[in-house]
């Protein structure tokens, strides 16, 4: 759901990552099965830009977000007290990422 003051939008992205009869499609959630993984996450990312573009306006020409680490709780490395240690993926995998 999203609002915006004057409105409440509802956005479904069921059907792209569940099939017909509701079973998830491969690799749109983590391992818990609650949980989206980056594909899953790509999807609503992908159907969450209209809506932003509505309601901000389009994309600044310049993006200033750091870049994706595949980490939920990365912090920027520009932000103090704010070091660069190893992470484990929903696969059990290390990675490098900024740990709170």
């Amino acid at each position: 759901m999203l609002a915006d003051g004057r409105r409440i939008r509802h956005l479904s992205v069921n059907d792209k990552l569940a099939d017909n009869d509701g079973r998830l499609l491969d690799g749109m959630m983590n391992a818990d099965r609650l949980h989206p993984a980056i594909k899953g996450y790509r999807v609503w990312a992908d159907a969450l830009k209209p809506i932003f573009h509505e309601l901000l306006g389009p994309p600044a020409k310049e993006d200033h977000a750091p870049p994706a680490t595949g980490n939920p709780g990365a912090r920027s490395p520009n932000e103090p007290g704010k070091g660069v240690v190893p992470n484990r993926t929903d696969r059990g995998e290390i990675c490098r990422g900024m740990h709170p």
